[in-house]
């Protein structure tokens, strides 16, 4: 086909702006002319990219061209897929530049390469032969030859080939590909629909900056703490993003290909010294994003992100052009206040998580595990909730734990937790290995890492059967303090394994446990426990303690029977706690300590001689606990009451008493009907031991003085005297607090005043913190073991002041219908809390408001009362001086009739009005137009009446009015009779 006819090229869609007619290129006459009938795939029509083209290099002689690898794979490329075409070309339809000025050429490059990869046109080695992948064509030619490529490979169909586009000059080209049929000179040409192909300047070859390349650069967050990472992301989705390669990984190629030339840097005094090489990110819809690791912003400061592009494909990344605009963006990084980590530690699980010295044993078969890692702060305990704590996992089984956390680095293994009110930031991980084996796991804040000074140390958590571990006797000291004369004793126990929970011994274990010492034999283990009765050859005397050995494998344990007197105890003595001390300890939130409070006494008989081993039941009140030892233990808890024995001579030893009220407490020895009773003095709680702080809301007038007040207790509830407590308040525009560093008396209370501007209205939000307290809010953890549950403490809260005119408001029933003695009126309304409000009525015809009753508002204000009405009734509420807006409660009276057919025309009718009270009845029938009164009568003192009129005969329809004093009218069902 002659390039130079006068036939059309162009289809008529295609037909813009800066479509070029010169040389001799007209336009199609009609539209049956061409066909646009060239099947293209995909089937986009308007592509965006940049102008790689800028970076072409001859090869060899001047019609063949390099483009760099980079740069070629990212740009755009078709397919024509349709069948049957004998000559295929592209033609360019026209070219409008984007800077303004039109340069002296603008080349389009193209070049084809076989379907299939990921690759574009590939650079060939310089060997001086014309064999570059790439053409070109001028879409700035005279003629449409000049504009029209060479013929291209005629594969077509599903496998045809891609061809690649790409342009040296920025600005938009409308290009569309022709075949010229089978016969030239002919009007059979076929032609695709047009292609806009917009071309962002990567080279600055352009003046401006309205069309450079220059992608939208955000970050996630605009300030975040130290240690927390900073995601930056590249915007790229107004981009050109898929073309006939298709998908790889669920991204398309050519966006794929693009992402590897846009570069993200970040730099500033948050990352610390020096500058942070531009990388490519990590593609995703569009957008390319890099974030950095935790623990990366590492100090405070500001973090620039910027964009960049390799606009020449030397793998380098280049700066975006001059004055493009959105290409970067800030973070601000401050601290978080938290300066260490003191405590990183697995909860512990009786029988299957046991906590060591950064060490977590945990029992095979037990997959999650609940880590907490507690944050601190300087100087006081504040400041420590919704902090980010980083959790990662390493180590053998790291691969397979699955955590509750928010991943922030998959790569890594690193998790995210925020800390509760206490600084307790806590995350399960679950490991799914097979076999678990063994993991890691370290904490972070705010730059603050396990295993860094004045931090916890890291976790190996380490998974393993159950194996045995100790011995235990089960049998209470009751049970092994027999009275002389008990002819056997029998003796329990238990194997226990290295979780604390029971051992069952299996396989090949042994299923005997060895008895030594005052006997000698085996006996049985059986699902872990064993019993041994031991009964002595020689019978013992009161005093005489006796030694079993009980051995299992390598582990043994001691049970000493103790033969007590068979006398009966005449008194007993209890000279620690002595009575009338003072100044007993108190017990504080660090782990329990006895302080020298071991019980001391003596089980006497009647002649003042001890008595061995007898049985000793100690006693206190609230706040006051027993153990068996001086550091209470889950083998030795805290109990209230403690069942001990003395003796060989009589004396009381191995029982510590333990103080958690202040006060005076009665701590009492019981043995048999004997008794002895220290009472003592228990010191106050110190000024530092605030624990809890609470502080009640106010409310009152604008201009009123307010009593704002709290109370500081320890971890037991003791009130804290000399606590140091701070006020602050927001706004400051409503009012001001008259003190704000306030210290509490012995009763642990703090107050001031509020003043309040006599035209100010608002809440006001006032925060009191104790701020001489410890830096630690969390009980330790050996009062849980022991088995006395604290709570943590929480020493900043808020309360409220409610500054606004009291307004006593009032609504009421809308509108009842009355029964036989009126209705009940519901009201209710709003005045200051814990007043008396006022109620008045006025019924209908009435002249003067009259007292019905008085109501007290509750503690939110709020009020509410029933009154009995037999007339429309108007209200108001009257409190401290004030009048609420009148309300009506509307009453509406109710009717009844019946009917009897007397015969004759006549019928007897009947009815009965609400309320009970003298009224009129007004009787009608009901026909088409104007319904006739048949008799209006005057109702009894109970609101009835009968009559009897005349009607024509057969069927009527009657009703009745009833009007009553104060009451709105009532229309009875319209009631059809046959008269007869």
């Amino acid at each position: 086909m002659n390039l130079q006819s006068k036939k059309a090229r162009i289809p008529i869609a295609a037909l813009g702006v800066t479509a070029l007619c010169s040389s001799g290129l007209g336009i199609f006459a009609s539209a049956a002319q061409a066909a646009v009938s060239i099947t293209l795939s995909p089937g986009t029509t308007s592509v965006t990219t940049a102008n790689y083209g800028d970076a072409a290099v001859t090869q060899g002689a001047a019609s063949s061209f390099n483009i760099p690898a980079p740069l070629s794979n990212a740009t755009y490329a078709t397919r024509v897929t349709s069948t049957g075409l004998t000559s295929l070309k592209v033609v360019v339809e026209s070219f409008t530049p984007s800077g303004g000025a039109t340069p002296a050429d603008a080349y389009v490059y193209y070049g084809t390469r076989v379907t299939g990869g990921t690759l574009g046109l590939g650079p060939v080695p310089a060997s001086g032969a014309d064999n570059g992948p790439w053409s070109r064509i001028n879409a700035l030619g005279a003629t449409e030859a000049d504009r029209t490529t060479a013929s291209l490979p005629l594969t077509s169909g599903a496998n045809a080939d891609n061809i690649f586009f790409t342009a040296q000059q920025p600005g938009t080209y409308k290009m569309h590909f022709l075949d010229s049929g089978a016969q030239a000179g002919t009007d059979d040409d076929n032609t695709s629909p047009t292609i806009t192909l917009t071309v962002k300047d990567a080279t600055t070859q352009s003046a401006g900056n309205t069309d450079d390349v220059a992608p939208t650069v955000t970050t996630n967050k605009a300030s975040v703490g130290v240690g927390d990472p900073i995601t930056a992301t590249a915007d790229l989705s107004a981009w050109t993003l898929t073309d006939s390669r298709g998908t790889s990984d669920g991204a398309g190629v050519l966006g794929s290909q693009l992402n590897k030339l846009v570069g993200i840097g970040l730099a500033g005094a948050g990352l610390g010294a020096g500058a942070n090489t531009p990388t490519v990110g990590t593609w995703k819809d569009g957008k390319s994003s890099r974030t950095t690791a935790v623990n990366g912003t590492n100090a405070a400061g500001t973090v620039t992100a910027t964009a960049t592009f390799d606009r020449d494909g030397d793998g380098t990344p280049d700066a975006l052009p001059a004055g493009a605009v959105g290409t970067t963006a800030t973070t601000t990084v401050a601290s978080t206040g938290v300066t260490s980590i003191p405590k990183l530690e697995a909860t512990a699980v009786t029988g299957a998580v046991v906590n060591g010295a950064g060490t977590v044993s945990v029992k095979a078969g037990t997959k999650a595990i609940t880590y907490k890692a507690t944050v601190a702060n300087s100087g006081t305990a504040t400041d420590i909730a919704n902090k980010n704590v980083y959790f990662t996992v390493a180590g053998a089984d790291a691969a397979n734990v699955t955590t509750s956390g928010t991943t922030v680095d998959a790569a890594n293994r690193i998790y995210s937790a925020t800390t509760d009110a206490s600084g307790v930031a806590t995350i399960t991980l679950t490991d799914n290995a097979a076999t678990p084996s063994t993991y890691t796991v370290a904490a972070s804040s705010n730059g603050q890492a396990s295993g860094g000074a004045g931090n916890a140390v890291s976790l190996t958590t380490t998974y393993a059967a159950a194996a045995i571990d100790a011995v235990k006797i089960t049998s209470s000291s009751a049970d092994l303090t027999p009275t002389v004369g008990t002819a056997s004793v029998t003796v329990k126990g238990k194997l226990v394994d290295q979780f604390g929970a029971d051992y069952k011994p299996s396989g090949n274990d042994s299923l005997q446990v060895a008895v030594s010492g005052a006997a000698t034999a085996n006996t049985p283990v059986t699902d872990g426990t064993f019993s041994y009765t031991y009964t002595p050859t020689t019978p013992p005397t009161a005093g005489t303690p006796q030694t079993l050995t009980f051995t299992y494998g390598a582990k043994t344990v001691n049970a000493v029977i103790n033969w007590a007197s068979s006398a009966a105890a005449a008194s007993i003595t209890l000279t620690t706690p002595a009575d009338k001390a003072t100044g007993q300890t108190l017990q504080t939130s660090a782990s329990p300590a006895n302080n020298g409070l071991a019980i001391a006494g003596t089980v006497l008989d009647a002649s003042n001689a001890g008595l061995a081993f007898k049985g000793v039941k100690l006693t206190g009140g609230e706040g006051v606990w027993f153990s068996k030892s001086a550091t209470p233990d889950a083998d030795s808890p805290l109990v209230e009451s403690l069942d001990t024995v003395a003796n060989g001579s009589g004396a009381l030893t191995g029982a510590y008493v333990f103080f958690t009220k202040a006060g005076e407490h009665k701590v009492t020895a019981t043995s048999g009907s004997a008794t002895a009773t220290s009472t003592v003095t228990v010191s106050a709680p110190v000024a530092t031991a605030g624990w809890n702080v609470e502080m009640a809301d106010a409310s009152g007038d604008p201009g009123s003085t307010l009593i704002v007040s709290g109370k500081v207790t320890d971890v037991f509830g003791n009130a804290v005297q000399n606590a140091t407590v701070t006020l602050s308040q927001e706004p400051t525009t409503i009012g001001s607090l008259a003190a704000t560093n306030l210290t509490t008396n012995a009763a642990g209370v703090f107050s001031t005043t509020f003043v309040s501007g006599s035209n100010a209205k608002g809440d006001v939000d006032v925060t009191a913190e104790i701020t001489n307290n410890a830096a630690t809010l969390t009980p330790n953890a050996a009062w849980k073991t022991a088995g006395v549950t604290l709570k943590d403490g929480v020493d900043k809260v808020e309360s409220t002041i409610a500054v606004a005119r009291a307004e006593l408001t009032l609504s009421s029933s809308g509108k009842l219908v009355s029964g036989p003695k009126g209705a009940s009126a519901k009201l209710s309304g709003t005045f200051t809390p814990n007043s008396t409000v006022d109620i008045y009525a006025k019924a209908s015809g009435e002249l003067a408001y009259q007292w019905t009753d008085s109501v007290k508002t509750d503690d939110e204000g709020e009020w509410g009362a029933e009154v009995q009405i037999n007339k429309s009734t108007r209200f108001i509420a009257k409190a401290n001086g004030l009048s609420s807006p009148s309300t009506e409660t509307q009453l509406w009276a109710d009717v009844i009739l019946t009917a009897k057919a007397l015969g004759k025309g006549k019928v007897e009718l009947f009815a009965n009005g609400d309320p009970n009270v003298k009224g009129t009845l007004s009787f009608y029938r009901s026909i088409a137009g104007t319904d006739p009164l048949l008799k209006k009568i005057t109702a009894s003192d109970f609101g009835s009446g009968k009559t009897i009129v005349p009607l024509p005969k057969g069927g009527r329809s009657v009703y009745v009015v009833y009007k009553a004093p104060g009451v709105g009218a009532a229309q009875s069902k319209t009631l059809k009779i046959t008269v007869k």
